[in-house]
């Protein structure tokens, strides 16, 4: 990412005072704050700064947190990525919008500053750099429309088809917020016609998932990107894309060390081109995407790798929806499918070894969303081979409100990408997967309400590997009530047990998770939760982890935090506060295919808010 407005030092000795920069920051971010509040409160109110307004004038949101964390003692995830106890962070967040008439802008700026960071112990050249203070312009962008033709200049976020071909959004959760930070423009005729060119580069939000900090990272990969659509009315909807992927690093030798944690060694140049189709009539919907890839392999260090190749995405979804036919009831059905083959995921196969590796601790942002049929915290390790599909059911019982819905899918992963860039080194996989849930109203509020949920996977190896498991299995269930009980109180509570069993394909292991919440609301103002979670992740079948050489151990535990919220009202609608503390559970948590690893931690924060 570029940083216009850097002007902190990053420093890799620990306990290193600050320079005085981070004083003039904080004091040029404070005066900022001030501005903004004169300034929006003579225009009026507005949204956040991270979508376009919708009143006219100037409208943000400024966001600031503290947290701590203590001591831990030495976890796997430390003997991997190095010390990340006792440590405060600060992070200042001001995003600013305006708009007037057709034309709207905005920027937002991120401050990240370590009053205290932890003792450093060698284990690379690289987490150096993950506790270093930083401010810079995060986001910004210019957009004006004209009739028919719209103009974006800055970060921007781009999604073709299904974001089968091509993804990014920056208001996205967790790791996958990037934007395309360059210039759009789309001609469009509502109903009819929409061609749209796109260009710049990837801006991805890079924050250390153990740390939080703001990562050292300039603009990296280079997208050119088009898209053509023709309308018929509401019913018929057919369009075609094309994007051209650049790596900014081709080799490994070429990629600075502070810049590794980041990019992850050098990448690949994939050109993908693709046809969608949308048909829509009553309560019938079909819609089907087929994407070609090309890419160019920069990562094999072996003459083994694949170095040149091509792969396919389709993907096709067939639903119907009964609509007012029937009195009592609504039916929903839906049927999906999906076939992959040596289609990349770009940025799941990113290593700081410049060859392809499937790395659990730390793998890279994607920059497409390929769906996988299952549920998103599932660990999918080979996204560019698969073949299935999924049955969905749903029934709304009008009278009752209560909805219950059966989805089961099938899943064929067709192998993999080795550790030298050769496809189907990891054998594939059969799973099954079941879900069953039910959501009921009570007392004609659609507040006071109990849901259920029950799911099972089952896997099985197409080639047995002598020391790996053959098949494996996962349990899940889900339960969570909330009732009104006036006015002023309302109560809430959840449940979530996981038994996790799965095999090669998938983390391996043998454990369970259970996390429970306690919540009590009063008077839609004051929000108390309280959470126990259990965790014997990554024990192992002898309790043990080698991590760089050395056996550690990871013992079942307990975690108990609490929240405690508050949403100002009149006067002080805009401004909210939260304050959290105890000791969190860490262990892998997944998005939409891909995982991360964190630490157990014991740590607390406070967050505020204001928006105008």
């Amino acid at each position: 990412m570029i940083s216009p407005m850097k002007c902190f030092r990053r420093w890799p000795v620990a306990n290193s005072h600050p320079p005085r920069f981070c004083s003039i920051g904080a004091a040029v971010f404070g005066l900022c704050f001030v501005a903004f509040n004169v300034l929006a409160s003579s225009t009026g109110d507005g949204d956040g700064a991270s979508q376009p307004p919708k009143k006219e004038g100037i409208s943000g949101e400024y966001e600031s947190t503290l947290k701590y964390v203590g001591d831990n003692g030495r976890t796997p995830v430390e003997f991997a990525l190095g010390e990340d106890d006792n440590r405060a962070s600060v992070l200042q967040q001001l995003m600013l919008s305006v708009k007037r008439g057709d034309t709207d802008g905005g920027a937002t700026l991120q401050l990240r500053m370590f009053p205290a960071s932890p003792a450093y112990w060698p284990i690379d050249n690289i987490s150096m750099y993950r506790f270093g203070n930083d401010v810079r312009i995060e986001r910004f962008w210019y957009h004006h429309k004209a009739q028919s033709i719209e103009v974006t200049f800055g970060d921007f976020s781009l999604t073709l088809g299904r974001k089968l071909a091509f993804y990014v959004d920056g208001d996205a959760t967790g790791w996958d917020q990037a934007t395309l930070r360059g210039a759009s423009l789309e001609f469009a005729q509502p109903g009819r016609f929409l061609l749209g060119l796109y260009g710049g580069s990837t801006n991805t939000q890079n924050t250390d998932p153990v740390t939080g900090s703001m990562l050292e990272a300039e603009a990296a990969d280079t997208v050119v990107a088009v898209q053509v659509q023709w309308h018929a009315k509401e019913v018929v909807r057919f369009g075609m894309h094309g994007v051209h992927f650049e790596p900014r690093y081709k080799l490994a030798t070429d990629i600075p060390q502070q810049q590794l944690w980041v990019d992850k060694g050098p990448g690949i140049r994939i050109s993908t081109a693709g046809a969608l189709l949308d048909f829509r009539l009553g309560g019938i919907s079909f819609y089907a995407e087929g994407n070609f890839q090309s890419h160019d392999n920069f990562r094999t260090i072996s003459s083994e790798g694949v170095h040149n190749e091509s792969g396919s995405a389709v993907y096709a979804e067939l639903a119907w929806d009964s609509g007012p036919y029937f009195r009592r009831i609504k039916l929903q059905l839906q049927t999906e499918g999906v076939w992959y083959r040596r289609f990349l995921a770009e940025g799941t196969y990113r290593s700081a070894f410049g060859e392809y590796l499937l790395s659990e601790l730390d793998p890279a942002v994607k920059y497409h969303q390929m769906p996988t049929l299952e549920p998103d915290w599932v660990l999918i390790r080979s996204l560019g081979n698969e073949l299935g599909g999924r049955v969905t059911g749903n029934v709304l019982f009008k009278r009752t409100e209560t909805s219950v819905e059966v989805a089961t899918s099938y899943i064929h992963y067709l192998g993999g990408i080795g550790p030298v860039g050769r496809w189907d080194r990891f054998k594939g996989v059969e799973a099954f997967h079941g879900v069953v849930s039910l959501s009921q109203p009570f007392c004609s509020s659609r507040e006071t309400k109990l849901v259920l949920e029950a799911g099972g996977r089952y896997e099985q190896t197409d080639a047995p590997t002598s020391g790996y498991a053959e098949n494996g299995y996962l349990y899940h269930g889900k339960m969570s009530l909330f009732i009104r009980a006036s006015a002023r109180h309302g109560f809430g509570f959840s449940t979530l047990l996981r038994r996790h069993k799965l095999g090669v394909m998938q983390q391996n292991g043998d454990f369970r998770v259970s996390d429970s919440e306690l919540e009590y609301r009063w008077m839609s103002q004051w929000r108390f939760v309280v959470r126990l979670q259990y965790s014997d992740e990554l024990q192992g079948a002898e309790k043990q982890r080698l991590i760089l050489g050395r056996q550690v151990s990871w013992s079942p535990d307990w975690f108990v935090n609490g929240t405690v919220t508050w949403s100002g009202r009149g006067m002080w609608a805009p401004l909210s506060a939260s304050l959290s503390g105890g000791t969190v559970r860490g262990g892998f948590v997944c998005e939409h295919g891909s995982c991360r690893m964190f630490p157990d931690a014991t740590e607390a924060m406070l967050s505020v808010r204001y928006y105008r």
